[in-house]
């Protein structure tokens, strides 16, 4: 039943998503935006995480998101100001991180083992090749 829901309803496809002025950490730039961002169906949402560097960016900067609907295609600009929208602390860029040790996982575990460990010690996260003791 919801297949056939998701078939009828309205579907945003070849999603593209222009991160180019934000500078992205060089360690994590090969899985930022995934090649293939799935499609979107009514009522449901999309998350992308972006690790950006420089502490010294300040003022608005430009997110620019492009989709289509059929023949349409659709553009939205999100506007951020990093001097009152950016987070301190570590749970967002936790749930990135993880998210980004998914995107690894599902391309090839093996070859981006390195990558997927350097994830789970830098933001201490249970993966496929790490863990956590607890010691008394």
């Amino acid at each position: 039943m919801k297949q056939l829901k998701r078939a009828l309803n309205p579907i945003l496809k070849n999603i593209k998503v222009d991160w180019s002025e934000f500078p992205t950490l060089d360690k994590y730039s090969d899985i930022i935006s995934p090649n293939n961002i799935p499609p979107v169906f009514d009522g449901e949402r999309l998350t992308l995480y972006n690790f950006i560097s420089g502490s010294e960016l300040h003022g608005k900067r430009n997110i620019s998101i492009s989709a289509s609907t059929g023949e349409q295609i659709h553009k939205w600009e999100v506007i951020l100001d990093l001097d009152q929208d950016t987070i301190e602390g570590s749970l967002i860029h936790r749930s990135a991180a993880r998210n980004f040790v998914r995107c690894l996982e599902s391309r090839d575990p093996n070859q981006n083992r390195d990558k997927i460990v350097q994830l789970g010690e830098t933001w201490g996260l249970v993966t496929k090749y790490t863990s956590y003791v607890a010691v008394e």
